[in-house]
């Protein structure tokens, strides 16, 4: 028989049949072989081992509509983000990063805003303005006075539909309301620091009607971006679209050039002003961590090199530009063995040295080495009471 994985729980996933009866189930161990895990939302067929006890086998997972790495869920149709306006006033730029995750997976979203109750016509309409001028469906809720609840039961009809946001938005309360079956604790709001309670702790989808799943997924407080180009970010950012035609380079990022549309449209108000600068910070974001990375993929090579040729042999010689953390300070990101020359002394407990090769951007940090028994290890920090290597050393 056909079913959907409703939760995944030490190895046990629970299949719903589609009619409302549950089967808890072990994955076969082809699957461990071909390095698949099932995900929630899976479609998968079943071998029945008991039906009175509501037990089986996951047999096979059937092809997937879409498949999303965080939160893991599978054949989603939507995303419904759910954001406090106020108590927790709403993290803007943790909206916008969670926004540009699901536009790169392809993911429609819908953004509903809760506890319209306790804020302004005028906070309520900014919010609005904002985000359907960026081309997304934005609902105003209260789940606590039953406002506006109904315009989201019929978004979620017939759809598999995954609810994410921070902790404390309201997220459980309207799963509540949703689907009453799921009793899912509810929390309070942090008065120290005025966050949401994490009440949820793992991700499950809830049977809401025929053909209607919602997954309610664990808070967040930070998200990061990975595995995207900087430029790519612009593709993450609908409303930027519509006025790239008035860029003046093709392939335009919308930062540094003169004449950019859509730096234009910021200016004019047709792009919000906030929206463009979380769109500015997330670029420098993904801009500084490729530029640590591409430090980390030359970090064998700095080690293994014959420093007696930087800088002139001296440490004060020309020739080379420090290597800078750009803004990481005190990451250390590689360790290697050195194998000293027999006329090396050996070096102080706390020694160090300095590393100088050429780059392609200027900046004060120093990427150095320090020793700590027999091993030195890359360390990204500023420069500061550590010695240049001298013309007689030598690392291989």
């Amino acid at each position: 028989m056909t079913g959907k994985i409703l939760k995944g729980i030490a190895g046990f996933y629970y299949v719903h049949d589609g009619r409302g009866k549950v089967y808890e189930c072990k994955a076969k161990g082809i699957f461990r072989n071909k390095k698949i895990k099932p995900l929630v939302g899976d479609n998968v067929e079943i071998d029945i081992i008991s039906e009175e006890e509501g037990t089986g086998n996951i047999t096979s997972i059937l092809p997937r509509t879409s498949s999303l790495i965080r939160p893991a869920v599978a054949n989603a149709d939507q995303a419904l983000v759910v954001f406090a306006v106020t108590d927790p006033a709403p993290n803007l730029n943790l909206l916008d990063r969670f926004l540009v995750m699901m536009e790169r997976q392809s993911l429609p979203v819908e953004i509903c805003f809760n506890k319209s109750d306790l804020a302004s016509e005028e906070e309520m309409e900014r919010l609005r303005a904002m985000y359907e001028g960026a081309g997304y469906g934005v609902h105003l809720v209260s789940v606590h006075e039953s406002q506006g609840l109904e315009e989201i039961r019929k978004l979620i009809r017939g759809k598999t539909t995954v609810l994410a946001g921070p902790s404390g938005v309201g997220k459980s309360s309207l799963t509540n309301f949703l689907h009453p079956e799921a009793d899912m604790e509810t929390g309070s709001i942090s008065e120290k620091i005025r966050r949401g309670k994490h009440t949820t702790r793992h991700s499950e989808l809830f049977f809401i009607g025929e053909g209607t799943y919602m997954m309610d997924t664990p808070g967040f407080s930070s998200m990061y971006m990975e595995d995207m180009e900087p430029e790519e970010l612009k593709d993450c950012f609908p409303e930027f679209a519509r006025h790239e035609e008035d860029c003046r380079f093709l392939g335009c990022v919308h930062v540094g050039e003169k004449i950019c549309g859509v730096k234009e449209a910021v200016a004019a108000g047709t792009i919000d002003k906030s929206r463009y600068e979380n769109y500015l910070l997330l670029y420098d974001e993904l801009k500084n961590k490729k530029e640590i990375w591409k430090m980390i993929r030359l970090a064998p090579s700095i080690l293994g090199a014959d420093l007696r040729d930087w800088g002139g042999g001296s440490p004060g010689g020309g020739g080379g530009r420090r290597i800078h953390p750009s803004g990481r300070d005190g990451r250390r990101i590689c360790a290697q063995h050195f194998v000293r020359d027999a006329g090396d002394r050996e070096p102080a407990p706390g020694d160090g040295q300095s590393v100088r090769r050429p780059h392609d951007g200027g900046g004060a940090g120093t990427l150095r080495g320090g020793h700590e028994e027999g091993r030195r290890g890359l360390d990204l920090r500023p420069p500061g009471g550590l010695r240049a290597p001298g013309p007689d050393r030598q690392s291989d």
